[in-house]
């Protein structure tokens, strides 16, 4: 079962910069609105995402999202 955190934040979004500082590498998880997929995307800098990968469950991108770096240091991402 996927945390807490992920469950109730998941529609909102969540972020976090990983790797080494200096290198401005971020990520953010969420839920789409339209089609409900479950995605992570990672951005370098400023620039659109090089990488979109959508997972079938809350578990498989919980998962994602630790190998890229600690839960705790996931922050919420609000709306635009």
């Amino acid at each position: 079962m996927a945390s807490k955190r992920v469950r109730q934040n998941i529609d909102t979004g969540l972020w976090t910069n990983y790797g080494h500082p200096a290198d401005g590498y971020s990520a953010a998880a969420y839920r789409l609105e339209d089609t409900q997929e479950l995605v992570l995307f990672c951005y370098k800098e400023e620039m659109p995402p090089f990488s979109r990968t959508c997972y079938a469950s809350l578990e498989e991108l919980e998962d994602a999202m630790r190998d890229l770096s600690p839960l705790r240091k996931w922050r919420t991402r609000f709306p635009d």
